[in-house]
């Protein structure tokens, strides 16, 4: 279901009565019904396989409190990875198992070494990197002990799951806020529900107006090989603004229609093109991802704690699964990479050279907006080889060749 469609407005005015209507009591199951209705409209088949993953997470919680104070093979730690391990291999199949025999088949092919092997392909759920990435937070946090054991029920772990507003692009949730949230049951704040409706007002006029119009520029950068640099160019800009209002504009649709529910959830953008420098851009731009990248892989691999070359190697690592959890494609796997470098390099920076240099606010606001354009250019393109095409164009355009 779509935010920008009338099926989604009438859909939310029909939950929010019901919401509001029943006693503070049933205002959960309304949340999961609502999130059930939300996903069979859009994908009825794996509403079970959303349900099911939620149910052995829970259980998987239930099972890390118990080892606690029995004695047994399965300790907390290996309950934990068992938790994490599941949703994370469900993922892979659904999303990333056609690329790896595509990947296996080509280099099947270019040795001789037989018949590939037969592709297979499923459907991918709707917001299932949401689902998983929410799912490791769980069960780490529960693992480390930052979730509340006494706020554990399956009404509440189920609404923090199945909560339709950032089911499909998020932000993405934790749960000891949301469910501290849910315990509160607040009631209705006329304040509240008009900056719900302020943020989804702004939210369609990001995505109707200003997305919808920069992306009849981005046409381009589908078909590298027909166009001139200048167009190509062109194109990537339109193509930066376009997915910044893009998903700013879906952020405030569900962060405003979180609040007509009394609830809130994390901000996502803060300005990012506005920053002085590539580490700043990500703390600013679609910071609930950034931060879970922060907290459950660059930390856990040893964040900066290490030495210098281990710390810039965690980098490369938690940025690389990061631009693959956006897509099933190596030019995804080539962006996160590339951010990687970037960040890689403003650290080695900022130890070697520090405050001894600083480039004046704007140069430096400038070029980080240019270096996020050409990571860009990865993200859009069809496959890495038309994003190599597309920054070879534009290159040469620029410099005259």
């Amino acid at each position: 279901m779509i935010f920008t469609t009338w099926v989604f407005a009438v859909f939310l005015l029909a939950s929010l009565a019901v919401y509001w209507a029943v006693p503070v009591g049933w205002r959960k199951p309304v949340l999961i019904l609502a999130g059930c209705v939300f996903y069979i409209y859009s994908v009825p088949k794996y509403l079970f396989l959303i349900i099911g993953l939620s149910v052995i997470v829970y259980l998987a919680g239930l099972w890390i409190l118990n080892a606690n104070r029995c004695k047994s093979f399965f300790t907390p730690r290996r309950v934990m990875i068992l938790g994490v391990l599941v949703p994370a291999l469900v993922l892979f199949v659904f999303k990333y198992l056609r690329l790896a025999i595509n990947t296996l088949n080509q280099v099947i092919g270019y040795f001789s070494w037989g018949p590939p092997l037969p592709v297979i392909s499923f459907m991918v759920p709707l917001g299932i990197s949401f689902f998983v990435f929410e799912f490791i937070h769980y069960m780490v946090d529960l693992y480390k002990g930052k979730i509340d054991p006494g706020s554990l029920n399956l009404g509440n772990f189920l609404t923090f799951t199945l909560y339709f507003p950032t089911l499909v692009c998020g932000p993405i949730k934790r749960y000891q806020q949301f469910s501290q949230q849910l315990g509160e049951g607040a009631a209705f704040a006329l304040d509240g529900a008009l900056e719900g409706m302020r943020r989804i007002i702004t939210g369609f006029g990001k995505k109707l107006i200003l997305a919808d119009t920069f992306s009849l520029l981005t046409g381009v950068l589908a078909t590298p090989e027909s166009a001139g640099g200048a167009a190509l160019a062109v194109g990537a800009y339109a193509y930066t603004m376009k997915i910044y209002f893009d998903f700013s504009g879906y952020s405030d649709i569900a962060i405003g229609t979180s609040l007509l529910f009394g609830l809130k959830v994390p901000e996502n953008f803060d300005r990012p093109y506005l920053s002085r420098n590539v580490a700043e851009c990500w703390r600013r731009g679609h910071m609930s991802l950034s931060s879970w990248i922060r907290d459950y892989l660059f930390i856990p691999l040893g964040g900066s704690r290490v030495n210098r070359g281990r710390n810039l190697f965690n980098l490369m690592v938690a940025m690389g699964i990061c631009g693959m959890w956006h897509g099933a494609a190596w030019n995804f796997l080539a962006w996160g990479l590339y951010h990687g470098a970037g960040l890689g390099v403003h650290r080695l920076f900022r130890v070697y050279i520090g405050d001894r240099f600083k480039l004046p606010t704007p140069v430096a606001v400038f070029l980080t907006f240019h270096f996020v354009v050409v990571g860009w250019i990865f993200f859009s393109a069809p496959n890495l080889t038309k994003a190599l095409v597309t920054i070879h164009k534009i290159f040469f355009a620029w410099i005259g060749g």
